[in-house]
């Protein structure tokens, strides 16, 4: 990313000190080398559609009801994929599991770039939302 011309901030996240010095080895020297470009195309060559949603929007004409996926999707992707469900929430915060409509969603119109079943994703976003998952 930090070679990529439409790239201009990166937010890096770290835990400790050596996850920073990970972090700082690679803004020194960017250059991908090419066992990390395999690696990083392990996923798509075993078909899996990943966790992270690009924030393209093109799912926002779609929706029926003019749900912000990518914020929905945003949320799915800290929970699950970062497991940081304190985070997830904060992200969603204006939300409720009954506010979200793609739990009753009958039209399944919103197909992603990426191919995410938006919609099981939004089931698990509603889950999350659950009080009692908050207490837990």
């Amino acid at each position: 990313m930090l070679q990529d011309e439409n790239v201009h901030t990166t937010i890096p996240a770290f835990s400790n000190y050596d996850e920073l010095e990970e972090d700082l080895a690679v803004a020194r020297d960017p250059a991908t080398r090419p066992e990390e470009e395999r690696d990083l195309r392990l996923g798509e060559q075993a078909g899996l559609q990943g966790l992270y949603c690009r924030q393209c929007a093109r799912c926002l004409p779609q929706c029926p009801e003019g749900v912000q996926v990518p914020t929905l999707m945003r949320g799915y992707m800290y929970a699950v994929g970062h497991q940081e469900t304190r985070h997830a929430r904060h992200v969603l915060r204006e939300w409720t599991p009954a506010g979200i409509p793609c739990t009753r969603c009958e039209t399944y119109a919103v197909r992603c770039a990426r191919g995410f079943d938006v919609q099981a994703r939004a089931l698990a976003v509603a889950r999350m939302l659950q009080p009692e998952a908050i207490l837990a």
